[in-house]
């Protein structure tokens, strides 16, 4: 359950906020997403220019996020809250690459996941969910 959160926030993220290390994005979107912030976690998810340019796509993509990131949140606080995430490893490419992170909760409990990460048209890194 905790790894298809996990994938699906990896799969979700992006609209406005970036610019940022591939480090900084991957970690600002776990962040948000134990911390409930939908609207953080869903401007660091990969979105192609055409999709940030239809009015459609963000408010159906931030819905799908809040549900998300309550997931999110309710395993944080099974687990006592979140404590760290590490990047573990990155195999980056010139636009797209993975990120392996190991997510730390309060209580002991660790999650290891891959991310799949991917630069828009601007050059920022996002996390790419689709």
């Amino acid at each position: 359950m905790k790894k298809l959160i996990l994938a699906f926030f990896a799969m979700f993220f992006l609209i406005g906020c970036g610019g940022g290390s591939v480090d900084d994005t991957v970690k600002g979107f776990l962040e948000a997403g134990y911390a409930g912030d939908t609207k953080t976690a869903a401007s660091l998810i990969y979105l192609s220019k055409e999709d940030m340019q239809d009015e459609s796509v963000k408010p159906a993509l931030e819905g799908k996020v809040g549900m998300l990131v309550g997931e999110a949140m309710e395993v944080a606080k099974k687990h006592n809250g979140l404590k760290s995430i590490e990047i573990v490893d990155k195999n980056l490419g010139e636009d797209v690459g993975t990120v392996k992170v190991r997510i730390v909760f309060k209580d002991g409990k660790t999650i290891d996941d891959m991310m799949k990460v991917r630069k828009n048209h601007k050059g920022e890194w996002k996390v790419n969910i689709f």
